[in-house]
């Protein structure tokens, strides 16, 4: 039934401890995912692969901005591997809520 699929899913990305997603194609998609850590959706995610997926400083300003407001918080490395043009401040600010766990930020 579609009323048992939301709690379903929400059920198996709440055991998620890593997640890989490539070629999402923009800030946007990557928004998307800053939302479901910010939303409490993600609680177990440990490392989180962003690798190649043209994420801008949007994006990585979403993620940082996720991350520090406390979500997901058993995550202590993201990786955004080419990636080209993540924009220094927004950078700076994703490193930053990542360190404050102890983890890393791979570029």
């Amino acid at each position: 039934s579609t009323t048992r699929r939301p709690r379903l899913l929400n059920a198996l990305a709440s055991l998620l401890t890593c997640l890989l997603i490539n070629h999402l194609g923009s800030d946007a998609e990557a928004a998307a995912v800053a939302n479901l850590i910010s939303g409490g959706a993600l609680p177990n995610l440990t490392h989180l692969n962003l690798g190649s997926n043209g994420i801008g400083p949007a994006g990585v300003g979403a993620l940082a901005d996720a991350i520090s407001q406390g979500g997901a918080p058993n995550l202590v490395e993201i990786s955004l591997a080419d990636n080209l043009g993540l924009g220094e401040g927004s950078t700076v600010a994703l490193v930053e809520a990542v360190a404050t766990r102890g983890g890393r930020l791979i570029l």
